[in-house]
């Protein structure tokens, strides 16, 4: 696991110094992409490789958080949902960067499944008030896929996997001085029996001179 963690540590320090938008949280990238954004195509293929980066990361036990790379996720697929909603329907949308926004909340609500502490913290974030109706659309509907879909939520599903670790280490250590106890209680048995075999012999060799005197 500690290797694995420096392998993936080393390649991501790689990243950062030439691809910089594959590494790191992705707190930049949110106000950087919103501001100039891409080709609907860059940005899906920045969200898959970002996607299969915090994965990787997260799943080889190298330190870090999903929080952000959560929040740069949201913010590349929606907004690659805009600029697309925007070509194909010019009319109907003036602004791709309030689908980014939305994205960003319904990702974190349908992952964490709070979808009233996605709206807040959005909003608080970007200080626009006027994106709670969107907001409460797309948090919403995400939240309620993702509970139809199944699975955990993600904060609970790691409290868990927390919890069964340490009961697996404390089942361990319990084990290990289980077998302690054992092997020092069978150490004053296994010298007794020594000892009670060691007086046996010795009274065998008394008694055999006294029998061939009588003889």
């Amino acid at each position: 696991m500690t290797l694995t963690g420096a392998l993936f540590g080393g390649v991501f320090a790689f990243f950062q110094l030439y691809v910089p938008a594959l590494s790191g949280g992705g707190i930049a990238l949110i106000t950087d992409f919103v501001r100039e954004p891409m080709a609907w195509a860059i940005l899906v293929l920045l969200f898959a490789l970002r996607m299969l980066a915090t994965l990787g990361c997260f799943a080889s036990g190298a330190p870090g958080g999903v929080f952000a790379p959560m929040l740069a996720l949201g913010t590349l697929l929606g907004l690659a949902y805009g600029i697309i909603a925007a070509r194909l329907f010019p009319g109907l949308v003036a602004e791709p960067g309030v689908y980014a926004v939305a994205g960003m909340g319904a990702l974190f609500a349908a992952t964490v499944r709070a979808p009233v502490t996605g709206i807040v913290l959005v909003v608080e974030m970007t200080d626009n008030y006027q994106l709670i109706l969107p907001l409460l659309a797309t948090c919403l509907g995400a939240t309620f896929i993702a509970q139809a879909l199944g699975g955990s939520p993600l904060y609970s599903a790691l409290l868990q996997q927390s919890l069964a670790a340490k009961a697996a280490e404390a089942n361990a250590a319990a084990s290990v001085a289980t077998s302690d106890v054992v092997t020092v209680e069978a150490e004053p048995a296994e010298a007794a029996a020594t000892a009670v075999a060691a007086d046996v012999a010795l009274n065998n060799a008394e008694d055999q001179p006294d029998t061939a005197n009588k003889s």
